[in-house]
């Protein structure tokens, strides 16, 4: 859907519709789920903003095979638009949002000079971390993961809000992955 200051769409995608001047090259951010329509959304904006070039923001994107899982652009769709980031990684390479930030400022750096870069995806901590950056916590620990898993959310909850009282009043303490993490983040301080 169009409207008077750029592109809409109702269906969970958020882009803003403010005008972007493509001389300017700042990035522009489309985010939304999958399956929402951000493909058919950042082509539109791409020919809107002339000299476009679309880079991967969706965890499952980055990896080869994933394509039917991550409702991945067509090869006609990418021929559209130079696109970056799609389909680089094996499966079995590991990448976490460190890692994957700074693939995509050095391509969203790459890219200003030539077109606007239009980063799309649907992973925020992955669009948070390009924007946000990340915060300073310990790298995940396989062995405490692993002790901690074995552990009911209870047992979890209870040693999390014992050790980070303010923190567990901001965690969503059903989230098992959320009270793990954070708790993993208090045992490695």
């Amino acid at each position: 859907m169009r409207s008077a200051g750029g592109v809409q769409n109702l269906s969970g995608v958020v882009v803003s519709t403010q005008p972007v001047m493509a001389s300017n090259r700042f990035p522009v951010y489309l985010a939304g789920p999958t399956g929402s329509g951000k493909t058919a959304i950042a082509l539109a904006l791409a020919k809107e903003l002339g000299p476009t070039e679309i880079i991967n923001a969706d965890a499952f994107q980055i990896y080869r095979g994933m394509e039917i899982l991550s409702a991945a652009p067509t090869d006609e769709e990418m021929s559209e638009v130079p696109h970056h980031l799609f389909g680089i990684l094996d499966p079995s390479s590991p990448c976490d949002a460190a890692q994957f930030a700074a693939l995509a400022k050095e391509t969203i750096e790459e890219v200003r000079a030539r077109a606007t870069p239009l980063v799309v995806g649907g992973s925020g901590v992955y669009l948070k971390s390009i924007t946000h950056g990340l915060a300073d916590t310990p790298k995940a620990n396989p062995e405490l993961r692993a002790q901690l898993d074995t552990l009911p959310l209870d047992e979890l909850v209870s040693r999390y809000e014992k050790l980070d009282p303010k923190g567990a009043l901001e965690t969503h303490l059903r989230n098992r992955r959320y009270v793990t993490r954070n708790l993993e983040i208090c045992l490695l301080r």
